[in-house]
């Protein structure tokens, strides 16, 4: 067997990828959007997304970053503050990355009360006590937003944020401030959820209703795959065409969850 798991292809997606590329040509126009991508675990959001912008992030700023599922909650509007760790790195526009350093400590010391060292925020869970951060919108809201108004005039900027199921209120109140003030910038906010997380009363519920109805953000779920699409799957690791035992076999444990497919294939064929 191939010494990889993954597909080398990604396959069943191109409705998809083409929703998410026509948002980019209408955010590269200066319309921007924001699209909510759900699905269970495993179902392969994060493989869309990375395949998404290998194929149309050239020339865009791309800023990833994801929620933290810790304890004691992750510090406040952590995921947006960690994607723009990713301006200060701007060698080639050194304008920028100062512009970034300055306004993204400034942030970082505003949402944390100044409790947090703007460079020793990854990994840790000390949000500041609420009445510190209460109040701190106006700290944080206008340097995160200046600052991506400053990195759309090199081109696009594509903002990704993960596993919001794990998101704090913070957070979400801060992607709702981006994407309803960027809607004439070059910019695409790309947020991502399990679906199967959201029992009934998550908090995100409200989020994603507020979202839909007061930025018009697009909800995009994706599927479990077909049996057709397993099979080319298991054919694009294998680099053969698939026993049709061994696609029995997957099909009926994985129901065409790309991931769990992936794992069956590799224990069946170890």
């Amino acid at each position: 067997m191939p010494g990889r798991q993954s597909s080398p292809e990604m396959v069943g997606r191109s409705a998809e990828m083409d929703l998410l590329g026509r948002a980019f040509d209408r955010a590269a126009e200066g319309r921007g959007g924001a699209i909510l991508l759900s699905g269970e675990a495993g179902v392969g959001k994060t493989r869309l997304v990375t395949e998404f912008v290998a194929a149309r992030g050239a020339g865009a700023t791309v800023l990833v970053g994801g929620c933290l599922a810790l304890a004691d909650g992750a510090p406040p509007y952590w995921p947006v503050l960690d994607a723009l760790r990713t301006l200060r790195r701007r060698e080639e526009e050194p304008a920028l990355a100062r512009i970034a350093d300055q306004r993204l400590s400034g942030a970082l010391r505003g949402a944390s009360g100044g409790l947090v060292d703007a460079e020793h925020v990854a990994g840790h869970a000390a949000a500041a006590p609420p009445e510190a951060v209460r109040g701190a919108e106006d700290q944080v809201f206008e340097p995160v937003l200046r600052l991506i108004e400053q990195a759309t005039r090199l081109g696009p900027v594509v903002l990704v944020v993960e596993d919001l199921h794990w998101s704090d209120r913070s957070t979400q109140d801060l992607l709702t401030f981006l994407a309803g003030n960027l809607r004439r910038y070059p910019f695409l906010f790309i947020g991502t959820y399990r679906s199967d997380a959201l029992v009934p009363g998550h908090a995100l519920h409200t989020w994603l209703a507020e979202m839909v109805r007061g930025v018009a953000a697009d909800l995009l779920e994706l599927r479990r795959l077909s049996r057709a699409e397993l099979t080319g799957q298991l054919g694009s690791i294998l680099g053969a065409p698939p026993r049709p035992d061994i696609v029995d076999a997957i099909w009926t444990r994985s129901g065409g969850n790309a991931f769990f497919a992936e794992e069956l294939l590799a224990a069946m064929v170890a």
